[in-house]
């Protein structure tokens, strides 16, 4: 799993504790896992039909098969999502929501040219 989706200033304080593993390693053990990490990587796959209200559940089945795989080499998820805003990141997340809405419109814009490979690349951001 590559963090270079989920970065944030929390990765850059723990870098010299952090060292990859790979998950084989983890047998037996008790992993923490950012369950809205994986969510957000999952949504590429659909990013079209979440941008424009169609029915899917895609997102789900990138999120079953990583817990299928640490199953898979005996690894207990603890899947944590963390809670609400925090007053301290209010300008960052408003500009990510300025952000989402931006690219919103321009994949709205870019569907209705036709053009459905521009789109989705703008609603994956």
């Amino acid at each position: 799993w590559s963090s270079d989706v989920c970065s944030s200033d929390l990765l850059g304080l723990l870098e010299e504790a952090v060292h990859d593993v790979h998950i084989s390693e983890l047998r037996g053990k008790r992993v923490a896992v950012d369950g809205y990490c994986w969510l957000h990587k999952a949504t590429y796959s659909c990013a079209l039909e979440l941008c424009t209200a169609a029915e899917t559940d895609r997102f789900l089945g990138f999120c079953a098969a990583m817990l299928d795989m640490l199953a898979h080499f005996d690894v207990t998820p603890v899947v944590v999502l963390d809670g609400g805003p925090l007053p301290s990141k209010a300008g960052q997340e408003d500009l990510r929501r300025r952000r989402r809405d931006e690219n919103q419109r321009k994949g709205r814009e870019a569907l209705a040219a036709g053009s459905r490979e521009a789109a989705v690349a703008h609603f994956q951001r």
